[in-house]
This record gives C-alpha cells, structure tokens and sequence, in this order.
C-alpha cells in the first residue's frame, strides 16, 4: 500500500432537479461528462443511470442485444446503445 498513487479528478457538479429525466441527452452537460468519465475509468459501458429513488427513474443508455456461447461454461453479451435522445425503457 506504501507504493500506491492516487490519482484524483474533480468534476463539475449541476445544479438541476434530474429526477424525472428519461433521455440521457436531457442531464445537464456536467451529468453526462460525469457518466462518461466512469465508462472511461472502468473501462465499462455505463447501461443504467438513477436519476431518482423510484423505480421507473432509471435511464437506460444500452440494451442487451445477443448474447452467445465463448466456451461451455461463458456467455457474452453485446450490448447496444441508444442513442443520447433515447426514451429510457420503462418498467411496468
């Protein structure tokens, strides 16, 4: 842990309600700088955003699109996303 280097980026917050936002095109700019930033991090598209504690606040920004067999035991998926105007899928 002594050899460990911490790297820290700041972002811009927003002061905005987001929580009936449903197209990632919608969040404030700094929101989405801030979605992508994550994706860019961990190497790992970003498939839901919580804008709100309830259910259907959810944005949705790639669907499941195939999934296929690598090996006997491993899957893969492919996902695919939305464009940034998308409705989010919503749940019943």
């Amino acid at each position: 842990m002594a050899r460990v280097k911490v790297n820290y980026e700041t972002f811009k917050g927003w002061q905005t309600c987001i929580a009936k936002v449903r197209k990632f095109g919608d969040l404030p700019k700094n929101a989405q700088d801030y979605v992508r930033a994550v994706e860019r991090l961990v190497n790992v598209p970003v498939k839901w955003v919580g804008v709100g504690p309830k259910r259907e606040a959810i944005i949705t920004l790639y669907v499941e699109f195939m999934k296929f067999s690598t090996t006997a035991s491993q899957t893969e998926t492919m996902y695919w996303p939305l464009s940034e105007n998308s409705m989010a899928l919503t749940h019943p």
